[in-house]
């Protein structure tokens, strides 16, 4: 197999293609901020109807760390992802072979072995390298011809084969 591709990445690519690579995660911290004010009402609702109103200032605490997850997860993550956008200038050039994934930018080069990879995750519109929870190499395949795709969804299946029967 060898596959070669050039694009440029855009805000949205990149916005797009990351929420879709850390949909989980996104999903666990909405759960978790409902469940915090959920608490705090609890806490204010249970100060109200009680002797002590020092107890207001109790049920504050899990309203601000649902507020600050609220804040990370709109304006934090959009600002994130406008730094990020300068390193992903230019035009990206992917190289697929068998043995390994060459990323050429204006910025950097990189040539990873397929090795580094434990999951691969190939939908209609991208391929989603993950080294970890955190870390995944997103490519963008809608520059690839139809042949192309599917010898990558080939080489994709085969590999997860291969690593299942490991």
């Amino acid at each position: 197999m060898h596959i070669t591709t050039s694009y440029q990445i855009s805000y949205d690519d990149l916005r797009r293609g990351m929420v879709l690579a850390h949909r989980g995660r996104r999903r666990l911290v909405w759960v978790c901020a409902g469940i915090l004010v959920v608490c705090a009402g609890i806490l204010e609702a249970g100060a109200a109807f009680g002797d002590e109103p020092w107890f207001y200032l109790v049920g504050l605490w899990p309203l601000t760390m649902a507020a600050l997850w609220a804040y990370r997860l709109t304006l934090g993550t959009n600002r994130s992802y406008r730094k990020a956008m300068p390193a992903f200038a230019g035009t990206t050039e992917v190289t697929l072979t068998s043995q390994a994934v060459r990323i050429h930018r204006d910025t950097n080069t990189a040539e990873l072995a397929w090795s580094l990879f434990p999951k691969v995750e190939d939908t209609p519109d991208h391929l989603f390298l993950r080294q970890d929870k955190r870390t995944v190499t997103m490519i963008l395949k809608r520059h690839l011809t139809a042949e192309q795709r599917a010898e990558l969804a080939d080489f994709v299946s085969s590999l997860s084969r291969a690593r299942a029967a490991a």
